[in-house]
């Protein structure tokens, strides 16, 4: 976890230096924001283990995780259009 702070902090200053001005930003802003990153990576890593077969569509085993990239792929050709 200080790994993280100590990279979203360096990211910070950096973005501030690029920027060129300060950045105005709340402590538990911040923090908000650093929890919704690691709530992130948590989800897409329970995502990938969505491994195990939920039913069979023509010899091929479907998982939650087929299921889930086929409605982003299905979103994706949607919004394309």
């Amino acid at each position: 976890m200080a790994f993280l702070v100590i990279i979203h902090k360096l990211e910070y200053f950096v973005n501030a230096r690029i920027v060129g001005s300060q950045i105005e930003a709340r402590a538990w802003e911040l923090l908000v924001a650093m929890v919704m990153r690691v709530a992130l990576l948590f989800l897409i890593s329970w995502i990938v283990g969505l491994t195990a077969p939920l039913f069979t569509v023509f010899g091929n085993e479907i998982s939650g995780r087929d299921l889930i990239l086929i409605g982003g792929g299905l979103f994706l050709l949607f919004k394309s259009t």
